[in-house]
């Protein structure tokens, strides 16, 4: 087995290659120029060897060296307790990350809610993000062992490369591990290790609403398609798109306006109920919400436009998505 390491101190990857190995040895190498080499590798099979703290790397008719260093200078990755941990289905984890990442706060100023908050209820983890605009939910079965109780913040950046590392392995389960202010996301082939951040995330549940006076159940692509033609129009600095329902008409108008550029109307039919009702969202919040509903109906629930909305998929109740108005 070839084992292959990286490390930036935040987060560690770890992977291992079948191959035929003739000696034993370790080295460290320029992550860029080895991973952008290899790349462009077009034969099937690559030898490598290791002449002092060189790598040669020969593949059909290219061959290269590359000067790396002593293999004691790199970090060691911590060897942390694998006794508790989760097992979980990777294309759910993968949806629930898709749903929860776009909420992410990309500002520092609160460190907690640059991750994403997960708390284990009996079989099922809660994942939860909001930046104080929007937050989403997403309910993940789980198979727990030696673990009962949860409540973690893992950061976003670890989780973004969760998604992007895993959506590319062959793996039907993901091993979530976590002790030690650390999580280890884990197939047979890759291990990603991260730090949790420390601190309280917010008690997000109280700001679910729960009473609505307006509800919509609408095709998810046809407002999507609206949403986004209003976008072209709407004001520099406000992004914002002002959404009308109709209960009469049974639809949706969704509407945008800019002195310079123009307007766009658009209207999408649906059942409608309740109490004739108009709000504005942030366009990119907006499509976010729509866009991370895979359902062929999105259903909207809003009390007014003071208040935050609900958009949650036509049948499945595993996510949830809450937008807060731009009050006018």
């Amino acid at each position: 087995m070839l084992t292959v390491l990286g490390t930036n101190l935040e987060i560690g990857v770890t992977t291992t290659i079948r191959g035929k190995v003739e000696g034993v040895g370790q080295c460290v190498v320029p992550a860029q120029v080895f991973a952008n080499y290899i790349s462009l590798v077009s034969g099937d099979r690559v030898d490598c060897s290791l002449e002092g703290t060189e790598l040669i790397i020969t593949s059909g008719s290219q061959h290269s060296k590359i000067r790396g260093a002593d293999a004691t200078e790199f970090p060691l990755l911590p060897n942390i307790d694998r006794s508790h941990k989760l097992s979980v289905s990777r294309q759910e984890l993968l949806r629930a990350l898709e749903h929860v990442l776009p909420c992410v706060a990309g500002d520092d100023t609160r460190p907690e809610l640059t991750g994403v908050f997960m708390s284990l209820q009996g079989s099922v983890l809660m994942l939860a993000s909001t930046d104080s605009y929007r937050l989403a939910e997403y309910k993940l079965p789980v198979t727990p062992s030696g673990l009962s109780e949860l409540k973690v913040i893992v950061p976003g950046k670890s989780l973004t490369e969760v998604y992007r590392i895993f959506s590319s392995v062959d793996a039907q389960q993901v091993e979530l591990v976590f002790a030690d202010n650390q999580a280890m996301f884990r197939t047979e082939e890759v291990e990603l290790l991260t730090r949790l951040i420390e601190g309280r995330f917010p008690e997000y549940q109280q700001i679910i609403p729960t009473n609505f006076n307006t509800t919509a159940l609408v095709n998810t692509e046809d407002l999507k398609r609206a949403c986004k033609a209003a976008s072209l129009f709407t004001k520099s600095g406000m992004n914002d798109v002002h959404l009308k329902f109709d209960t009469e008409r049974k639809q949706i108008t969704i509407s945008a306006a800019n002195n310079q550029l123009g307007e766009n109307v658009s209207s999408v039919d649906g059942e409608v109920n309740g109490q004739a009702n108009a709000i504005v969202f942030n366009f990119r919040y907006l499509l976010d919400g729509i866009s991370s509903v895979k359902s062929n109906k999105v259903k909207v629930s809003l009390i007014d436009a003071n208040n935050p909305a609900l958009f949650v998929p036509e049948e499945a109740s595993e996510q949830l998505y809450i937008l807060m108005p731009i009050k006018q």
